[in-house]
């Protein structure tokens, strides 16, 4: 996506749904119409996504460790080369977090507030041709293609896959597809331990997988994933210093489905929901700031006292400052009441740590000074 990383005994990241599938009349599809993600300034894309995994070894207690949350995101530009998103996330249990997220290379890379590497989540806002390949021409119900996975990815090690096509509406973009692969290896940020339990008493076991098998549907319109359902198995053999080897089973899978970004937006997980103002110096801000930027709620005669800001939106609005690379953030004179005289942070990661340890809401409003550079 996030999307987006929880850490249960691994990474947690994108994930995956079950869907409708969608039957037409069609007998074909052309793959840059289904597959090659477009997308809109200001669309807004809504995910609710759960994973679980689970170890069933002979002796043990079994073991199950889920996580589950949502997603928006909203489409700020568009260019052939990458598509930026700012996006949100929910784990439920966490904190809420929020960034930017931009999809290049056509989904084969990823980058999260920058930060840019091989797209490896098994599923996610938009297609990964990693997982699916990438096909053109026209596509029909019941044509197959093979996908050398080549790297370790979130579920499973490098492999082979096979995509089939399900079913096809050409009237809508969208395609029904399916994966079946296997892989030997170690998946990406492989369990390695696990706490077991046995007549009440736990142990730290060693756990080495063998051959991981995997199967899975999803739907895509226009690149966009509508629904995804991914389910991976495999042998394991666990060694307990106390008990031995065991042998026992594996079990991964992942849903995702598109959702109304509406019904999830909440004050803990939401797309920045205010306007810009960027103004040069202003009588409230410090001689040597360079600017300071308003909070100004969309919705006319909201106060944005009264609506609180959270620190994505924070971020969000200093960032955008046009020409201005910020060093450091203070509050404007009137709202040092909040914070305490001769508050500063020096840059905007030391800003949003004191958000988020104040709870990351404040009734804020005002003004912040930005200093920096151009």
């Amino acid at each position: 996506m996030n999307p987006f990383r929880k850490i249960i005994y691994i990474s947690f990241t994108a994930l995956a749904p079950l869907a409708a599938t969608v039957y037409a009349s069609g007998n074909s599809i052309d793959a840059s119409k289904c597959l090659e993600t477009k997308m809109q300034v200001s669309q807004e894309i809504g995910n609710v996504f759960s994973r679980t995994i689970s170890f069933n070894v002979d002796g043990f207690d079994p073991f199950v460790r889920r996580v589950s949350g949502t997603g928006i995101y909203k489409v700020e530009t568009v260019t052939p080369e990458q598509i930026v998103m700012s996006s949100s996330f929910l784990y439920d249990g966490n904190p809420a977090s929020s960034g930017e997220t931009t999809v290049k290379n056509g989904g084969r890379t990823t980058c999260w507030k920058g930060d840019c590497s091989i797209s490896t989540d098994a599923s996610g806002v938009s297609i990964n041709p990693l997982l699916w390949g990438a096909p053109t021409g026209k596509l029909h119900v019941g044509q197959t293609w093979e996908v050398a996975i080549g790297v370790p990815w979130e579920l499973g090690p490098a492999g082979k896959q096979t995509v089939r096509v399900v079913s096809i509406d050409p009237s809508n973009d969208s395609i029904t597809l399916e994966r079946e692969g296997e892989g030997e290896g170690d998946a990406l940020n492989e369990i390695k331990t696990l706490p077991l339990i046995k007549d009440k008493k736990t142990y730290t076991v060693q756990v080495k997988a063998a051959r991981a098998k995997w199967s899975g549907y999803a739907t895509f319109r226009r690149g966009v994933i509508l629904s995804d359902v991914l389910f991976v198995e495999r042998p394991v053999t666990v060694t307990c210093q106390d008990l031995g080897q065991k042998s026992g089973t594996e079990r991964q899978y992942i849903l995702l489905n598109s959702a109304p970004s509406g019904s999830l937006r909440s004050e803990a997980n939401h797309t920045p929901n205010f306007h810009r103002i960027d103004v040069p110096r202003s009588a409230g801000c410090p001689g040597e700031s360079d600017a300071s930027v308003e909070l100004i709620p969309i919705e006319s005669g909201q106060d944005s006292a009264e609506l609180g800001v959270l620190a994505g939106d924070v971020r969000e609005v200093l960032l955008g400052a046009p020409g201005l690379a910020v060093t450091a953030v203070e509050p404007r004179a009137d709202q040092e009441g909040l914070f305490g005289a001769g508050a500063f942070w020096n840059g905007l990661g030391a800003f949003e740590e004191t958000l988020a340890n104040v709870g990351g809401a404040l009734g804020l409003g005002g003004l912040f000074c930005a200093r920096g550079g151009s």
